[in-house]
């Protein structure tokens, strides 16, 4: 819509200008903020993803609007990189809530050291939408970055780094819980259905 209806010259006319068009960098990154905080407070470990998502899309959304090559190639990038990740992350919350009936981050946390590989899946995934360097998220984050810096949108830069590290927080605990128990016994669990696997 932006590229080929409004066309990158009228969007970048458009967010130049602060009352025209310009607060919406404000509004995606206190949005961004603010759903990345809700994520890191919620227990439901799908609402936790769903809260996740909006943050992501806000950072998409500021990226888009800087309307240049640059930001455009970050913002297809993380979509792309984003819902391939996050719809595992999504499949991962399934496993738990439709094979083991565990919805919550507390509950999901006890069950973890019993399921090491899809924590190792769901570490992938939520590394990758952190951002952290080599891993398929990072480079559309870093190409958003870069043109946030080159066309001085420093509070874009800002609200994305924050928004990132709160994502370590609310990623992190049940990564730690899977892989850093200690005196975790054998527990008889339900298989999961290949159909699950495969799609992961």
């Amino acid at each position: 819509i932006v590229v080929y209806i409004y066309s990158l010259n009228y969007t970048k006319f458009l967010s130049e200008n602060f009352f025209l068009c310009g607060w919406i960098f404000y509004l995606c990154g206190i949005t961004a903020v603010y759903s990345a905080y809700r994520a890191y407070k919620t227990t439901k470990l799908k609402s936790r993803f769903a809260y996740s998502t909006i943050s992501q899309l806000s950072y998409i959304l500021s990226s888009i609007f800087i309307a240049n090559k640059l930001a455009i190639m970050g913002a297809v990038l993380h979509i792309i990189s984003h819902s391939l990740c996050k719809i595992s992350l999504f499949f991962i919350a399934g496993i738990f809530s439709s094979v083991y009936g565990v919805h919550s981050t507390k509950e999901a946390s006890k069950l973890a050291p019993h399921l090491k590989f899809w924590i190792a899946c769901l570490a992938f995934c939520g590394a990758s939408i952190i951002g952290i360097p080599y891993l398929p998220g990072s480079f559309g984050k870093d190409l958003m970055i870069i043109s946030e810096m080159q066309t001085h949108h420093y509070s874009s830069v800002i609200f994305l780094i924050c928004g990132s590290l709160i994502n370590i927080l609310y990623i992190f605990p049940i990564i730690k819980a899977g892989f850093f128990t200690k005196k975790v016994g054998k527990k008889s669990l339900i298989e999961i259905p290949l159909t699950m696997r495969l799609a992961i």
